[in-house]
């Protein structure tokens, strides 16, 4: 069984990135949470550039559940520019890319942080 899921958010100043770390089982309103203290912190630090390691991260959500989530956070995902190192093992995670893709999301799916940081750095999708 998978661990509680936990969120780590910072702000690093030096790249202008929020930076954060997710864990362990997640549950839909986990994922809002953590999307929703992203949005919080972009406002805050007037930074719009996240980088989420989800390596480490299981979710319990279906498809359905999946794309209403993503409906949910259109207007957030719309403002900023998300890197998502993600677990390759995850079959969901290119359902999410190809929704980001046909939405013009400024979303990427990445393998390894330091792809993911060049991207958000580069200002270009």
């Amino acid at each position: 069984m998978a661990d509680k899921f936990t969120a780590t958010h910072c702000y690093d100043r030096q790249s202008d990135t929020l930076q954060v770390t997710a864990c362990g089982l997640a549950e839909p309103e986990d994922i809002f949470a953590m999307y929703n203290k992203i949005m919080a912190l972009s406002d805050r630090y007037d930074c719009h550039r996240a980088l989420i390691d989800m390596r480490h991260m299981q979710k319990q959500v279906d498809d359905e559940r999946l794309m209403a989530m993503i409906d949910q956070l259109d207007s957030l995902l719309r403002r900023i520019r998300v890197a998502r190192v993600i677990n390759t093992h995850d079959p969901q995670q290119q359902l999410v890319q190809s929704i980001a893709d046909t939405r013009n999301y400024p979303l990427r799916n990445f393998t390894s942080e330091a792809s993911a940081l060049t991207w958000l750095m580069s200002g270009l999708d």
